[in-house]
């Protein structure tokens, strides 16, 4: 499976890597650095961006053209490159939209989920269902007339 190494960004010593056993048949992939921050969501522009060292979580969110009217931004999150995730329940009461951003990061808006549309849809569903009943049931009324 997939390890999440906790590497600096720019390890310049052996000490600065992490100190994992390796077993026969493992292997080491390191890739290529990247150089863009993806936005993915309910954003009006999915998209890569290039990266900037000054750029804020806030700042890519406004390149996407903002989250459209159904985005859950309390439920944003963050995807390092490096597998790891930042998100409101791990960051307590800090907004990650001040957060810098990593190359190969990405930014997440979740759509909201409506409760209120499901239990609407069930309504409407259940009063078809009532209507093709009672029509049934007075084709079945008519027949035995």
């Amino acid at each position: 499976g997939r390890i999440v190494l906790d590497i600096p960004p720019q390890p310049s010593r052996l000490a600065d890597l992490p100190d994992i056993a390796l077993e026969d048949g493992d292997r080491l992939f390191v890739p290529p650095r990247p150089s863009v921050v993806s936005v993915f969501g309910a954003v009006f522009n999915q998209n890569a961006f290039i990266h900037r060292e000054d750029k804020r979580v806030s700042d890519y969110l406004a390149q996407a053209g903002g989250p459209t009217r159904d985005a859950d931004t309390g439920q944003l999150y963050v995807i390092r490159a490096d597998g790891t995730v930042l998100s409101k329940e791990n960051r307590g009461w800090l907004s990650l939209e001040g957060e810098r951003l990593m190359p190969g990061d990405a930014v997440v808006v979740p759509e909201r989920l409506d409760k209120f549309v499901l239990v609407r849809e069930l309504k409407d569903w259940a009063q078809v269902f009532y209507q093709f009943a009672l029509g049934v049931a007075g084709l079945k009324v008519l027949r035995n007339l």
